[in-house]
């Protein structure tokens, strides 16, 4: 998407950084717990949804302030993972469903690429030396900034956190249980990003000026 001649919707996640917009998605969640029903999730949907509003309440106004204007814009396929690719004779032919490409800062597909790519991510935890590897891979394309990593598992995080997916998709179709157990990694990654962020931010950035 480096050069492509039609220019991309540009995103603008310093929104989701509002006090308004976390405060709606607090009132969100609220409203969300009171509907859910009696089932073998319910206890664990409730603690997930309490937990993303106790970060959400605890982020409000403690996040690293971010100067927007030294962050590194990208055209970014939005929704980029292993179920977008199609393979031949063991390498990416193809990427698909291109919806919800658009322009916005790089670290956010960097870090949600990641979490998806890695196996030792999988539960929820990332693995800082595979990270730190994968953005040294990426420089060979593209330069961050301190500015970029400052920013990164905060954006993720808020980007997640503003987020029902998977819980909204199996209270309105209850037997789709991998959607709600996608819902509860995510969760799992809040609660990650959340505890790690500022170490997240140290190690990444210690590594990125010996570039």
């Amino acid at each position: 998407l480096e050069d492509l001649k039609h220019p991309l919707p540009v995103e603008d996640p310093s929104k989701w950084f509002s006090p308004v917009t976390i405060e709606q998605s607090i009132t969100k969640y609220e409203e969300l717990i009171k509907s859910i029903p009696e089932s073998k999730y319910q206890t664990k949907i409730i603690k997930d949804l309490r937990d993303k509003i106790k970060i959400l309440r605890d982020i409000n106004g403690n996040i690293p302030q971010i100067d927007w204007s030294k962050i590194t814009y990208k055209n970014t396929h939005g929704d980029y993972n292993a179920l977008q690719l199609m393979y031949k004779e063991g390498k990416i032919k193809a990427v698909l469903d291109f919806a919800t490409a658009c322009n916005m800062p790089i670290v956010w597909e960097i870090s949600r690429s990641y979490s998806l790519c890695d196996k030792e991510a999988m539960n929820g935890n990332f693995n800082l030396n595979n990270l730190n590897q994968y953005i040294k891979t990426l420089n060979n394309y593209i330069s961050l900034t301190t500015e970029d990593i400052k920013c990164m598992p905060y954006l993720y995080l808020l980007q997640l956190l503003h987020s029902t997916y998977g819980y909204k998709q199996y209270l309105r179709d209850p037997q789709n249980e991998e959607l709600l157990f996608f819902g509860f990694y995510r969760t799992k990654l809040c609660r990650y990003l959340w505890e790690n962020a500022e170490k997240m931010v140290r190690v990444l950035s210690k590594d990125l000026k010996k570039r």
